[in-house]
């Protein structure tokens, strides 16, 4: 509910990864990024119809990925090669990983922080990922 979040328009064409991917998505979700100085941060609204049917069961970080998840990635070097995801269940269950060349590293943790609320209309969730969590190159223009 804070102001900056109204401020900006969301991303809203997204189509579906798993179990079928290019199709299009059965329910709405609605997503926006901000940036400071110090941080990224990721506002996402998935709707559903039947809030009840969320699966938001408590597991370990980096498990639980068969439940209702949000996930966002960056290849922070833009080479298609390298990049790092975030992902939060709905019950705001962390997981994260870093991709270097054709290795999938899930070992790798990064400090960051995340809610989520599960409500009549689905559930949202607000994502902060310091920079300091990941690297990218030294250039004047990011």
């Amino acid at each position: 509910d804070d102001e900056c979040w109204k401020e900006i328009s969301p991303a809203t064409d997204f189509i579906t990864h798993d179990p079928q991917f290019g199709k299009q998505p059965t329910y709405k979700t609605e997503v926006r990024v901000l940036y400071d100085n110090n941080a990224i941060y990721i506002g996402a609204k998935m709707y559903d119809p039947e809030p009840k049917k969320i699966g938001n069961s408590l597991v370990l970080r980096d498990e639980g990925m068969d439940q209702d998840y949000f996930l966002v990635g960056f290849d922070t070097y833009h080479d298609g090669v390298n990049a790092y995801r975030f992902r939060v269940t709905a019950s705001n269950v962390q997981a994260d990983e870093r991709l270097k060349s054709d290795n999938l590293d899930q070992t790798w943790d990064a400090v960051w922080n995340s809610k989520t609320k599960i409500d009549d209309d689905g559930w949202s969730i607000e994502i902060e990922i310091p920079f300091s969590a990941i690297r990218f190159p030294n250039k004047p223009l990011q």
